[in-house]
């Protein structure tokens, strides 16, 4: 759902096929579709923060918001979603306040304090667990952390911004959310044009991901984050990267598409072969783990085995569903700027609340 949300509001700022290409790229072309897969929590993270983003965007800043039936349901669920991204994973935070002074700018205070009490019911998801597990509501159980004694310094292992790490969690074969999604890299050709059309919306999209990035590279011990694919802890930031890799996709269209089926067929190979057990000691999982496994056939269970399918035509199957999927879906879309898709008829809308609100967003 937060992904089809997020390519509506994309698509009425971008185009209906920018939107989906963008929305494909993004979900596909990196962490989201392994940690769905694999089921972490940063996939939950990453579709409510898409939620959340859709409805801050269908407010309207110069004073013509939707009308307050629809405002009071679009405020609640945007509370609702980040208290849900919160209460999900803790490195969401900053990506939860960065939305929120945003909505807070943009929606105006009371539909910020009805957010606020409707992210409250899932915000009380981490005392009661606190108090279920160790018996306090007000400490963390990351506090009685004892296996790993680096876990008590700084914040829980955030310590100082470091330079090497953060070049590490963004280049780095073994981590780099650039290494394995360089499509990503495209949102630098989006940010002149959206600074020009929104500053709001710029800094939202420039400056939290840049924050996020600045504190997580402080957690130098075990930067990696454990056995798994990705900078996990640099998950929440991506639906803020839509708006200008969208932008950024519809300028260089010869780099789009060309980085977007790498990034989804690099991601895939890690996916359907192993993109968790054994990344911990590899300083390059793609070629050292991934490849190999890909290319004699030894790949991770997935349905067309389950139901008895062989390996390999499984896989095939799941890749012609997958490509004939996108192309079905990217056809039937109108092209970008067509009068069909000023008509608004591009996709579904709240009624009276999301009709106007990323043409006049700007």
């Amino acid at each position: 759902m937060g992904s089809a949300l997020l390519c509506t509001a994309l698509a009425r700022r971008v185009g209906p096929r920018t939107a989906f290409l963008t929305v494909t790229a993004l979900m596909l072309g990196g962490m989201p579709w392994v940690y769905a897969t694999v089921m972490h929590s940063h996939s939950l993270v990453i579709g409510v923060l898409c939620v959340a983003l859709w409805a801050a965007l269908a407010f309207d800043p110069e004073g013509n918001s939707a009308p307050p039936l629809a405002a009071a349901k679009l405020s609640a669920l945007f509370g609702f979603c980040l208290g849900w991204a919160l209460a999900s994973e803790y490195t969401s935070g900053l990506m939860v306040l960065a939305l929120g002074i945003y909505f807070l700018s943009s929606a105006g205070l009371r539909p910020t304090i009805r957010a606020v009490l409707s992210a409250i019911p899932p915000l009380l998801m981490i005392p009661l667990y606190s108090w279920m597990t160790i018996g306090d509501p007000f400490q963390l159980p990351y506090s009685y952390q004892s296996t790993f004694p680096e876990m008590k310094k700084g914040l829980y292992a955030i310590r100082w911004p470091d330079a090497q790490t953060a070049y590490q969690l963004l280049f780095s074969s073994q981590r780099g959310l650039l290494f394995w999604s360089p499509c990503l890299g495209l949102a630098i050709f989006g940010y002149p044009r959206l600074l020009r059309q929104s500053p709001k919306l710029f800094w939202l999209a420039y400056a939290a991901p840049l924050l996020q990035l600045i504190v997580i590279s402080g957690r130098v011990w075990d930067w990696p984050a454990g056995p798994t694919f990705g900078p996990r802890y640099l998950a929440p930031m991506l639906p803020l990267l839509a708006l200008p890799l969208a932008i950024g996709l519809q300028r260089v269209p010869l780099l789009a598409w060309p980085l977007a089926a790498y990034s989804i067929a690099v991601t895939g190979v890690a996916n359907v072969t192993d993109a968790c057990q054994n990344y911990y000691s590899s300083v390059n999982p793609l070629v050292d783990v991934n490849w190999p496994l890909f290319i004699t056939g030894q790949f991770g269970p997935n349905l067309g085995t389950a139901v008895g399918l062989p390996p390999n035509i499984a896989l095939a199957a799941f890749g012609a569903v997958l490509v004939f999927g996108f192309y079905a879906i990217y056809r039937t879309l109108p092209p970008d700027g067509t009068a069909e898709m000023a008509g608004g008829d591009v996709a579904p809308r709240i009624p009276d609340a999301t009709n106007r609100s990323l043409d006049q967003v700007s």
